[in-house]
């Protein structure tokens, strides 16, 4: 939510003759000049979205630009996996484990999870193996290798 406080960079400019090169930053797409530093940085007081663009000019007029999208206001959606066995209790290799991702994003409202990704990774000794990864909407996996003791949902 704004406001949101952006540090520029023009890292990686440069002109090919060493010439000193002048920056010109529009962080609002309103067609005026907002900063002529390499690195400025700039506040977005209001939720939106914004190209901020920066041209770069050198002395004998030749110039270059590039632009990116910023989004101010848009925050993190929440992601919810119920799990059958839950969390932490035990399951055999060969049982069903079902799974049901819920994924409800603030500005968007409930978000379709059959566009959701969820991978399946054997987790033991500090690490994991990924097995698999199929579709997040209502599901079920079943684990067909047997370890040696059962493994926890986690």
């Amino acid at each position: 939510m704004g406001p949101l406080t952006v540090e520029f960079s023009s890292a990686g400019t440069s002109d090919p003759d060493g010439d000193t090169l002048k920056y010109v930053w529009d962080f609002d797409a309103h067609g005026e000049v907002d900063s002529t530093q390499p690195n400025p940085t700039f506040t977005y007081q209001d939720n939106g979205v914004f190209d901020a663009t920066l041209k770069v000019t050198d002395p004998s007029g030749r110039s270059a630009s590039t632009s990116v999208q910023i989004i101010v206001g848009n925050t993190a959606p929440v992601v919810e996996l119920t799990t059958s066995p839950a969390p932490g209790e035990l399951f055999a290799f060969g049982d069903t484990v079902t799974y049901q991702v819920t994924v409800t994003d603030p500005e968007d409202g409930q978000i379709d999870c059959a566009g959701v990704s969820v991978t399946y990774i054997l987790g033991h000794d500090q690490h994991g193996h990924p097995l698999s990864t199929s579709a997040g909407a209502p599901a079920w996996w079943r684990p067909l290798w047997m370890p040696a003791t059962p493994v926890p949902v986690t």
